[in-house]
C-alpha cells in the first residue's frame, strides 16, 4: 500500500446522500446514496453503509490512512437554533400570522434536531467499520460549509481558471443563495448585502420556492422532489397573468440579497391553498408551471447580472439544486451577459460529497485545481460474471455476445432504427441524476410515437414528459440555435426550424430539447452507437432517458436492470459486451465480432 491519504466526503443532508473519494488529486468514485439503496432520494437514509463503503474503499482508494469530509460545517447547528429563535421572534411583528409562523417554526426546529441534525451527526460511522474492516484508519472527520462544498465541486471540473461562482439551493447556512470569485484556485466569498426580510434568511431561498410552493401548488410532491416535473410541464403553458402578478410580491431583490417580503407568507397561503392538478385541469396546470418558470426565471438572471457587474467575469459556475433547472440553464449566456456557463453533473446535494472530499484534500495540500473537464463516470461498474451467472441459469432471455465494440454499436443501431427501444448499461455508472449514455434507455427520436410508448410502457410516467437529445458535439449547431456544449445534459436549447420536425421524439413543446454533447474523448462506446445509427438514418442523435421507471432511481446492479428489461417493454438490453433480446430467437447478425447464444469469456470481465 502506498501512503496517500484517501479523502472520503459524504452528503449527509438526510435526503440526496453520496460518497465520494479523491486520492492522489484525482476524483476517483463518487456515487449517489439512492443508487444501491435503489431508494429514490434515500430520505432518512446514511450515505455510508458499512458494506458498501467497505467494497467502494477496497476498489476505490489505496493505503492505510483516511479523512472523512462532511457537507455540513459544526456550526450549523448552532445557526439552525438561531434562526429558529428569530423566527419565533418574529411571531409578534406579525400577529395575523401567528397560527402559521408558529407551525413553521416547530418544523423548522425538528426538521433539524429529528432529521438534518442527526443525519450529519450519524454520517462517518459506517466509513469507520469500513476502514477497520479493511485494517486502515481515519486520521480525523472534518467538517465544511454546506454552499462552499457545492461551490468546490463546480469550481473543481469548470473549463475555466477563473469565474463568478452562484450556488442556489433549497437551504444552506443561512441564506439559500450564496456566491464566490473563483481565482488562482481559490475560492473568495463575494459580499452580500444585509438581509432585510420579515422571515429569517433560509426561507429567502428560489430552490424552497421551487421545491414546496411551486410543487404544491402544481399537485406534485415536495417530499419525493418532484420539482423537475414542472419544466416538462411549463412548456405546454402561458402566462397566467394574476399569478404571475402574486409572484412579484414574493420576494424582493437588493443586489444580491434575496429578501423576504411582508407579502411572503400571505402569497404563499394563497397559492398553496387551490392548488391544480395536470389531472384535474392540464392546461391550467401548465400556466401555473410556465409561470412558476418564469418568475424563477428572471429572478436569477437579476442575480447573475448583478454578480456578473460585480466581479467582472464572463465566466459563471451555477451550482445548487437550483443547478438542476435546465430550462434556465439554456438561456444564460442570452440573458445575463455571462459568455460561458459551466454546470457540474451533480450540481444538487449529491455533489456535496464530492465537494467536501475536493476541500478536505486541498486543505491536506494533495489537490489543487481540477481537471479541464471532470468525467461523470465515477460510479459503480456491474460485473460481467454477474450478468453470466442469471444467464447461464435463465434459458428465457435469448442473448448474443458482441465483444468487437464496432459490431456492437452497428448491431443497436440497426435495432433501433428499426424501432427497438434499448437498456443500455456501460462501463461505470453517472454521478448526477441524468443519464449521459453507461445508464440509458435510447429510441429512435424521429419516431413521433417513441415519447408516449416509453413514457407509457416503458418508464410508466405522465405523458407530458420529455427525452433528451444526445447529439454528436460536431453536429451541435447543425441542429440547435446558439448551440452550446452541453456535456452532462444541463443545458435546453432549442432546435433550429428547418430540422425540428425531423426528431419530434426529443423537440418539446416549446421546440428545445435538453441536450447531451457526446465526444469520443468522452464516451466512446456511446459516441460509435450513435455515429453507427448516422450512418443509417442520416440523424446524429438519440433518444435518451435514464435507465429506471418511475419512482425508482437508475439500476445499479444486474438484478435492477434485468428487473427494469423484464417487467417493461423495452425491446432488448445491452449489457457489456452481451445484448439481450425479447425476440423468440437470437436476432442473426452480420455483424463481425457477433458470437452464439451460449458462448461465454474464458475470463470474467469487469466492465472497465
Amino acid at each position: 500500500m502506498n501512503n496517500e491519504i484517501a479523502f472520503v466526503g459524504l452528503s449527509c443532508t438526510g435526503h440526496d446522500g453520496a460518497v465520494a473519494v479523491v486520492q492522489g488529486g484525482r476524483l476517483v468514485f463518487a456515487e449517489a446514496t439512492e443508487r444501491y439503496r435503489q431508494n429514490k432520494f434515500a430520505v432518512g437514509q446514511a450515505p455510508d453503509d458499512y458494506l458498501y463503503c467497505r467494497d467502494v474503499l477496497a476498489r476505490h482508494s489505496d493505503g492505510g490512512q483516511l479523512v472523512v469530509a462532511k457537507s455540513w460545517s459544526e456550526q450549523a447547528t448552532q445557526i439552525w437554533h438561531g434562526e429558529n429563535s428569530r423566527l419565533r421572534a418574529s411571531i409578534s411583528q406579525q400577529p395575523q400570522h401567528r397560527d402559521v409562523l408558529e407551525r413553521l417554526a416547530q418544523f423548522h426546529r425538528h426538521n433539524w434536531d429529528g432529521f438534518m441534525g442527526p443525519s450529519i451527526a450519524l454520517a462517518g460511522h459506517g466509513v469507520q467499520r469500513a476502514a477497520q474492516a479493511l485494517g486502515r484508519q481515519v486520521m480525523e472527520t472534518r467538517h465544511y460549509d454546506h454552499h462552499l462544498c457545492h461551490a468546490a465541486f463546480g469550481a473543481w471540473g469548470a473549463p475555466f481558471d477563473s469565474a463568478a461562482v452562484i450556488v442556489m439551493d433549497g437551504q444552506g447556512e443561512g441564506r439559500g443563495t450564496a456566491y464566490w470569485h473563483y481565482r488562482d484556485g481559490q475560492l473568495q466569498p463575494v459580499e452580500v448585502e444585509p438581509y432585510d426580510g420579515t422571515l429569517v434568511e433560509c426561507y429567502s431561498s428560489l430552490g424552497l420556492y421551487y421545491g414546496i410552493m411551486v410543487c404544491l401548488a402544481c399537485g406534485f410532491e415536495p417530499v419525493s422532489g418532484e420539482e423537475w416535473k414542472i419544466m416538462g410541464l411549463a412548456p405546454y403553458g402561458t402566462l397566467d397573468a394574476a399569478l404571475y402578478n402574486k409572484l412579484k410580491l414574493f420576494y424582493s431583490i437588493n443586489g444580491l440579497s434575496v429578501n423576504c417580503t411582508e407579502n411572503t407568507v400571505d402569497v404563499f397561503l394563497d397559492i398553496v391553498s387551490g392548488p391544480v392538478s395536470h389531472k384535474a385541469d392540464f392546461q391550467k396546470a401548465a400556466n401555473y408551471a410556465y409561470t412558476f418558470q418564469r418568475f424563477f426565471a428572471e429572478t436569477a438572471t437579476a442575480l447573475m447580472t448583478e454578480l456578473g457587474r460585480r466581479t467582472g467575469e464572463r465566466n459563471l459556475i451555477v451550482a445548487g439544486g437550483c443547478g438542476l433547472n435546465s430550462s434556465f440553464n439554456g438561456r444564460i449566456v442570452d440573458v445575463t451577459g455571462f459568455r460561458h456557463v459551466h454546470i457540474p453533473s451533480a450540481p444538487a446535494d449529491d455533489g456535496n460529497a464530492a465537494g467536501a472530499a475536493i476541500l478536505a484534500a486541498r486543505d491536506y495540500h494533495q489537490a489543487s485545481a481540477g481537471p479541464a473537464w471532470q468525467s461523470p463516470y465515477l460510479g459503480s461498474s456491474i460485473k460481467v460474471e454477474a450478468l453470466e451467472t442469471v444467464l447461464q441459469s435463465s434459458p428465457f432471455v435469448p442473448f448474443l455476445r458482441i465483444d468487437d465494440e464496432q459490431a456492437m454499436a452497428d448491431e443497436v443501431a440497426s435495432r433501433l432504427a428499426d424501432g427497438q427501444v434499448v437498456g443500455w448499461v456501460q462501463g461505470r455508472a453517472e454521478f448526477g441524476p441524468r443519464a449521459l449514455g453507461n445508464r440509458s434507455i435510447l429510441a429512435d427520436p424521429r419516431d413521433v410515437t417513441m415519447k408516449d410508448k416509453v413514457n407509457r410502457v416503458v418508464k410508466f410516467r405522465e405523458a407530458f414528459r420529455p427525452f433528451a437529445p444526445s447529439v454528436l458535439h460536431e453536429a451541435g449547431e447543425t441542429w440547435f440555435e446558439q448551440y452550446q456544449d452541453s456535456p452532462y445534459m444541463e443545458r435546453t436549447l432549442r432546435f433550429h426550424d428547418a430540422v425540428a420536425a425531423k426528431v419530434p421524439a426529443v423537440c418539446h413543446a416549446d421546440q428545445t430539447g435538453r441536450v447531451q454533447s457526446v465526444t469520443a474523448e468522452r464516451n466512446r462506446p456511446y459516441y460509435r452507437l450513435i455515429k453507427a445509427f448516422e450512418a443509417l438514418t442520416g440523424v446524429p442523435m438519440l433518444m435518451n432517458t435514464s435507465l429506471n421507471v418511475m419512482g425508482k432511481p437508475i439500476v445499479h446492479s444486474v438484478e435492477d436492470a434485468l428487473q427494469v428489461f423484464l417487467g417493461s417493454q423495452l425491446d432488448c438490453m445491452v449489457i457489456g459486451p452481451y445484448l439481450l433480446a425479447k425476440d423468440l430467437a437470437p436476432r442473426k447478425s452480420n455483424a463481425a465480432g457477433a458470437t452464439g447464444q451460449r458462448e461465454w469469456a474464458r475470463e470474467p470481465q469487469v466492465m472497465a
